[in-house]
């Protein structure tokens, strides 16, 4: 690797025994350091897909150090000498924006083991806090309205120019050609959107409430194809975790003996993407949730659905986790603060 990294032009600045001790069975948080220098070889030696399916580009500088020593967590409970810590947090938390889906699914999993306060500020704050702006993150990617992660997904175009043959590029060519001025790239650039109609979801949907869209996107198969698949299976998980955090801030009332959304949908996500063992479509897994969602679900959206559990857990994998991992530390909080009731 070493010896890679020097025809790569990177400088040697990691010893062999620091980067053994990272992946050792005691591994060591990287020192910001060691991570900036981690930083500079990965700009030089890493590339990743561009937009739309473009030119692979260089790994975004700062990568592991955001991803190490940042984070929504670490914004939230970073040391001030405030008085009023409130006010702090809340520029903070609204200043926060992360460097990608996946930072912003390690936010997710961090906010949810959050189970300390922050000075005088108690853990139901500060958890709610982080939860609540992760999902307006994602409200600001999904929302019916202005929904930027529309215009990052390939087209319809896009993607039957990709499964074509040359006869057919030919084809779809001339068929553009005939347009005044050619429609091919119009065509090419256009953002899909999902068939509203048929996922139920109002226009100005709370950002608190995203999950919900998220998992009723679902229901549009024609939709969730190529990398709009992973990219909503991903931020689907995201939302969920985020959802649960919240709603634990609350958790008498979300997880108590009352029967509520909160606990309706938890049960889907949970059985969709964190279980081991593969969802049924009935009253035990996923059907509530269809059930009080306003989408037009079918056969093709159970099987969409499926595939968004098999994209997620591609994602984990590419990254040396799995499901139970994430859930493991992801509920942590909740461990730590469980439901208690007194005699």
């Amino acid at each position: 690797m070493f010896d890679a990294l020097a025809v790569a032009g990177c400088e040697q600045q990691l010893s062999d025994k620091t980067w053994r001790s990272w992946f050792s069975q005691s591994a060591i948080v990287p020192k910001l350091d060691k991570a900036k220098v981690l930083d500079a070889f990965a700009v030089k030696a890493i590339r990743v897909p561009g937009p739309l399916g473009g030119p692979l580009v260089p790994l975004p500088g700062g990568t592991f150090s955001a991803l190490i020593h940042g984070g929504i967590v670490q914004a939230l409970t970073a040391p001030s000498k405030a008085k009023k810590l409130l006010p702090i947090l809340l520029a903070r938390v609204l200043e926060y924006e992360p460097l990608s889906p996946v930072h912003l699914h390690l936010d997710a999993i961090e906010i949810g083991a959050l189970a300390e306060g922050v000075g005088d500020i108690p853990w139901m704050v500060v958890k709610a806090l982080g939860a609540e702006r992760i999902l307006d993150i994602l409200a600001a990617r999904w929302r019916p309205r202005h929904g930027t992660v529309y215009s990052e997904l390939s087209s319809d175009m896009a993607l039957e120019w990709q499964d074509a043959s040359e006869e057919e590029r030919c084809s779809i060519r001339t068929s553009c050609a005939r347009f005044k001025p050619d429609r091919f790239q119009y065509f090419m650039n256009t953002a899909p959107i999902p068939d509203w109609g048929k996922v139920g979801i109002e226009p100005d949907i709370a950002g608190t409430h995203i999950y919900k869209a998220l998992f009723a996107i679902g229901a549009d198969s024609s939709f969730l194809v190529a990398d709009r698949l992973s990219t909503w299976s991903l931020d689907l998980a995201t939302a969920a975790l985020a959802m649960h955090a919240l709603a634990w801030t609350n958790r008498y009332e979300t997880f108590g003996t009352r029967v509520s959304e909160e606990m309706i949908y938890w049960g889907a996500f949970d059985s969709l993407l964190f279980k081991d063992k593969e969802p049924s479509f009935d009253q035990f897994d996923l059907l509530p949730a269809m059930e009080i969602s306003s989408a037009e679900w079918n056969t093709d959206s159970d099987r969409t659905l499926l595939l968004g559990r098999q994209a997620y857990h591609e994602t984990l994998a590419e990254l040396g986790a799995s499901p139970s991992e994430v859930l493991g530390i992801a509920m942590r909080g909740a461990r730590a603060h469980p439901l208690i009731y007194s005699n």
